[in-house]
């Protein structure tokens, strides 16, 4: 009986197609063949085993989904505090800003809030607040508002000047509470395009706590927006800035028109009580999603900023591995339930066999069941031929696989020698080991030493590398990876694994290397410092002439480094002078300019040194940079500029440029004084020769032109003065003087000229003419007065006992008498005669002066109410009083002042119909306390006066009108009151165009209070 065999997973097993010959002999099975059943432990081992990886599977996942959340929570936790810090700065940037105006304005001592308006108005107001933003890009604008809630002044001339806050910016509470510090306003739109703008404010106080109003800088939420949007971070996040109570500021990326998203109850409860969370799943109040959400609150402000990422971005990519691993475990199972199956159907063959031997021993009894097992073997045996076929189209598979891999598939034996190398030329290897075929001697050589005790000690490897000779002479790189084989009963089998050929790698290794070589010798040859960051800012390589060029952090210039760390070495040295209380900003900007700039600049290092850098993108993404000393070449420029601006600085307090005109190229060079003087700006005004003649007046171009022809004819002439018209009308007088420079040959070539503005000069001349001409007659009306003044004493003396003893004598002479109307006219002319000594005195500067504060504001009104009675109909008469600094004065001379000078005027317009204007108004700065004074002015519209009337009309006793009209007094009076009073007279008049008088009087202030009563003066 001849037994074949088939193989079946590499094992040969018995055929039983014999059990054909014995059918016809098998009969019912025997009582004593029991029926067995396949072992259980196939299927209870299949099934744990499948549990065991479904377990492992989920765990997996699991753990990749936990991870994902937690990386995913840790991003947004820093981003969030880095858009803290960002908005913590904008924020106290706008703070400080305001704490300093606070601190100003109660250092200067305010007196309330209409001091606090006029300090605040004008144009020196609108300049500080400029000045206080420059700088600050957040800022917006700046605002001081009045006690009344009214705009007085900002930043921006032509912004917000007519906005009344009373109702907005927290107005009322910074109002009433004095310790509130900076609130945050609700966002407001903004006034000029209606953008969204949040104001914060602060109060403004008096030393004393009045309030006098607040101070408020707007910033437009557009400038957070572009914050979120740099750091935004992609599909599926949001940046959002929120108040306190949950309300959206500013949200990127924005969300659609009607909508108005809050923050949830209960995470405000939540933040509320701890002042900070963990980031916390929510959904989105915008999208309604779910996120992940973390929050901040900035600093101590109101406001709250939140990062959110959606859980469907978080998870996508773990939707991905869940699903590879999912597939994976899948494929797995399936596995192992085929290799169950199969084996179950190797125990039932091997069953049948069993009961077909028991069979075959009692015929009698087992041919029935002979014949059924022949008949499933047979079936089995068509299903066994069925699968060998399909193992055996694996195999082919597998070795078509192998051959057409990029990697070589190996199979040694127990020796180690290969029993199987796919690709062509494997026969060429078979029986050999990898040493033998390296030409390496494991007992010699220590890398295949450790190798072989690697492969005897069954281990597996990876990346084992070794090189070939082959017989040709071409060598040949390899990298072995294999896993020890064993069988059922755990016996060594050999190993199997992939060979790599890395020749052309290695190959490209060293032609790498040879050029980074080569690289780095070139780089380290060239004198300047030359560095290379890749996509990431990190430092790729730079030469050593870069690195003398910061010797405080050369350990820290390492490749691997960032750009920011290298930054925040050398900040950390106190080097960086333009980083001083500003580091974080600094970096930034230094940062974003290494990032988006391109082209060259010029740095500032320590110790004085300065570097030209320039800086290019690569095709990669990295920046190429060069940097080149040129501290010697700045020394010298910034002594250059110095000896510029002192150059400048001396023309400038001279007032006197300069010109140099070549006669042969005709170009013209001023001198920046020379460009002051002409009024024209040197970006607008490149001079020539030929067309900076328009600048001079007309009446005098013919003599500038005769000048130029002298000039080039080498003829120097004298100093010329002349008027040049600027372009904004303006005549100023030059004063110029000519130098002749020749060549050689005695050919003038060169004209240097100097020009001088003399217009305050000679206008200053033309003031002291007219002040010495001034003092010479006030030193005449000194001395009338003197002379006046002790006649009227002399008469005043005379004056009382005549108006007395005729007062007495009136007294006894009947009515009836005829020598009582003589008297009487004694006593009349008496009267006259001493109001007239009056006048003298008061001209003469000798009566004692009761001076006290007054408003002159007041004593005007009251004195023109007295007026109005007594003028003509036909005159009217304008006051113009505007609010004024008390003065020193007594009220009962200055109304005879006011009274003189509307008389005098009322005369001037005469019968015909007039009109008279009186202003009191300030004169001066009204905030320098030693330069304001008050000036009271009447201004009249009759005949004028011609100059030497003009001259005369402060000389007692001088008169145009008739004898009987006036005593030439009046003006006189005026004159020495106002000169004792400390003040002057200023007069403006012409023929048949009216007169006004100015009375210029000092106002009183703490530092004329300290001197005591003004003094007469001349």
């Amino acid at each position: 009986m001849v037994t074949k065999s088939v193989r079946i997973w590499g094992r040969r097993t018995p055929s039983i197609r014999w059990l054909h010959t014995i059918r016809p002999a098998i009969a019912a099975p025997p009582e004593a063949v029991k029926r067995t059943r396949p072992p259980r432990i196939i299927g209870y081992g299949a099934a744990v085993l499948v549990i065991a990886l479904i377990a492992a599977d989920g765990g997996a996942i699991w753990h990749l989904r936990r991870t994902a959340v937690a990386n995913a929570e840790n991003g947004l936790t820093k981003l969030d505090q880095v858009l803290e810090e960002q908005s913590v700065q904008t924020l106290q940037g706008a703070d400080l800003v305001l704490a300093a105006i606070e601190t100003e304005f109660a250092g200067e001592n305010l007196s309330g809030p209409e001091a606090f308006r006029r300090n605040a108005s004008g144009e020196e107001g609108y300049q500080r607040l400029a000045r206080k933003i420059a700088g600050l890009p957040q800022i917006e604008a700046l605002y001081l508002v009045d006690a009344s809630g009214t705009v007085i002044n900002s930043s921006t001339p032509t912004l917000g000047r007519d906005i009344d806050l009373r109702g907005r910016t927290g107005f009322g509470a910074l109002r009433d509470h004095s310790d509130l510090g900076t609130i945050v306003s609700d966002p407001i739109p903004n006034d000029s395009d209606g953008a969204a703008t949040i104001y914060l404010a602060r109060r403004l106080s008096t030393a004393d706590g009045r309030f006098l109003g607040i101070a408020a800088a707007s910033i437009r939420l557009d400038y957070f927006m572009n914050i979120y949007r740099y750091v935004y971070l992609g599909q599926g996040s949001a940046i959002a800035l929120w108040r306190g109570d949950g309300t959206l500021l500013v949200r990127y990326p924005g969300v659609t028109a009607g909508d108005h998203p809050a923050l949830d109850s209960g995470l405000l409860t939540a933040f509320d009580t701890a002042g900070d969370f963990r980031p916390v799943r929510t959904t989105d109040a915008v999208s309604h999603e779910p996120i992940i959400l973390a929050a901040s609150r900035l600093g101590n402000y109101p406001l709250i900023t939140t990062t959110a990422l959606s859980v469907s971005a978080i998870l996508s990519a773990w939707n991905m591995q869940a699903a590879i691993i999912a597939v994976i475990g899948m494929v797995l199972c399936f596995a192992i339930i085929a290799i169950a199956l199969l084996l179950r159907r190797h125990f039932v063959v091997q069953i049948l066999m069993t009961r077909a031997y028991a069979r075959l021993a009692d015929e009698s009894h087992a041919r029935r069941d002979l014949v059924r097992a022949v008949e499933r073997a047979e079936a089995i045996t068509a299903e066994q031929r069925v699968t060998e076929e399909a193992l055996r189209h694996s195999e082919r598979r597998f070795r078509d696989v192998a051959e057409f891999s990029a990697e070589c598939i190996w199979e040694s034996d127990t020796n180690h020698r290969f029993v199987f190398v796919s690709g062509e030329g494997s026969q060429a290897v078979l029986g050999k080991t990898p040493w033998e075929m390296a030409g390496g001697d494991p007992e010699a050589d220590s890398h295949w030493r450790r190798h072989k005790a690697d492969l005897d000690a069954r281990r597996p490897f990876r990346g084992f590398r070794f090189a070939i000779a082959w017989p040709d002479g071409a060598v040949q790189h390899y990298a072995a990876n294999g896993k020890p084989i064993f069988d059922e009963r755990g016996g060594f089998q050999g190993y199997r694994g992939t060979l790599t050929n890395e020749t052309e790698a290695i190959l490209a290794e060293g032609r790498a290397s040879r050029a980074n070589r080569l690289l780095r010798d070139a780089v380290d040859s060239i004198s300047e410092g030359f560095v290379i960051f890749d996509s990431d800012d990190r430092l790729v390589l730079c030469n050593e002439a870069y690195r003398r060029m910061f010797p405080e952090i050369v350990d820290r210039i390492v490749p691997g480094a960032s750009f920011e760390e290298i930054l925040r070495a050398y900040l950390a040295k106190g080097q960086i002078a333009d980083a001083e209380n500003r580091g974080e900003e600094w970096i930034a900007e230094r940062v974003r300019q290494h990032r988006e700039f391109e082209g060259s600049f010029e740095q500032r290092l320590s110790q004085g040194r300065w570097a030209f850098a320039s800086e290019r993108r690569m095709s990669d993404g990295g920046t190429a940079g060069l940097r080149i000393d040129i501290t010697a070449l700045k020394q010298a420029q910034i002594a250059l500029h110095e000896n510029q601006l002192r150059l400048d600085e001396a023309e400038r307090i001279a007032r006197l440029g300069c010109s140099d005109f070549n006669l042969v190229t005709r170009q013209l060079t001023w001198s920046n004084e020379t460009y002051r003087i002409f009024g024209v700006d040197i970006r607008e005004f490149p001079p020539t020769g030929d067309d900076y003649l328009a600048y001079i007046d007309p009446n005098d171009r013919e003599r500038v032109r005769a000048l130029w022809a002298e000039l080039q004819r080498g003829i120097r002439p004298e100093p010329l003065e002349h008027w040049i018209i600027r372009p904004d009308g303006e005549a100023r007088l030059v004063h110029r003087e000519h130098e002749i420079i020749s060549d050689g040959h005695g050919q003038p070539i060169r004209v240097v000229s100097t020009l001088q503005d003399v217009t305050d000069q000679r206008a200053a001349e033309q003031r002291a003419r007219e002040l010495e001409r001034l003092l010479i007659h006030s030193q005449k009306l000194e001395a009338l007065g003197i002379m006046a003044g002790g006649l009227a004493h002399e008469l005043n003396n005379i004056l009382a006992p005549v108006l007395s003893l005729a007062k007495v004598a009136l007294e006894d002479f009947p009515a009836e008498a005829a020598a009582r109307g003589d008297l009487e006219m004694v006593i009349v002319a008496s009267q006259r005669a001493r109001d007239l000594v009056r006048q003298i005195l008061a001209f003469g500067r000798r009566q004692p002066l009761e001076r006290r504060l007054i408003d002159l504001g007041a004593t005007v009104r009251e004195s023109l109410r007295m007026l109005r009675a007594t003028l003509p109909a036909t005159i009217e008469i304008v006051d113009r009083i505007d609010p004024v600094a008390a003065i020193h004065a007594d009220p009962d001379q200055l109304q005879q002042v006011i009274v003189n000078l509307v008389t005098n005027a009322a005369q001037a317009i005469g019968e015909r119909c007039g009109r008279i204007v009186v202003s009191v108004s300030h004169r001066g700065n009204p905030s320098d306390q030693a330069s304001r004074a008050v000036c009271l002015s009447v201004e009249d519209d009759g005949g004028g006066m011609d100059e030497v009337v003009a001259q005369r009309i402060f000389e007692p006793f001088f008169t145009t009108r008739e004898a009987d009209r006036g005593s030439g007094l009046g003006l006189s009076v005026v004159h020495g009151i106002v000169t004792s009073h400390g003040g002057r007279i200023e007069l403006r008049t012409a023929p048949n165009a009216g007169s006004v008088f100015a009375i210029i009087l000092p106002a009183a202030g703490p530092r004329r209070e300290a001197l005591g009563p003004v003094q007469s003066a001349a």
